[in-house]
């Protein structure tokens, strides 16, 4: 955006926006935000909603962080660390606030 060009990844797909950054402004985000928020009043709703959002987000940024780890060990993308760390770190507190979540709420 600050060089005034399209992305080259937008260029080759001739779409307007990345979709998968759609999906996540549009469905994902607005999810996380209301489990948190409905979970924060402790309605009956975030408790259905967190769990299924926390194994979402587990199983998302475990799978970018394998993803980027594959690139870079074939040559396809460097300098990934950051990321691959960034994402597995993300998975795994996600995983462990889902474990926390299940042992603590009683049915």
């Amino acid at each position: 955006m600050t060089s005034g060009r399209q992305p080259a990844e937008l260029v080759e797909t001739g779409l307007l926006t990345n979709p998968v950054h759609v999906l996540d402004l549009s469905f994902i985000l607005p999810l996380q935000v209301l489990a948190g928020v409905t979970l924060w009043r402790g309605k009956a709703r975030g408790y259905l909603l967190a769990p299924a959002i926390l194994a979402f987000v587990t199983l998302m940024a475990g799978s970018i962080a394998f993803l980027v780890v594959m690139m870079v060990r074939h040559g396809v993308s460097s300098g990934g660390a950051a990321v691959a760390i960034a994402m597995a770190a993300l998975a795994a507190a996600a995983f462990l606030l889902l474990a926390w979540m299940r042992r603590s709420v009683r049915a």
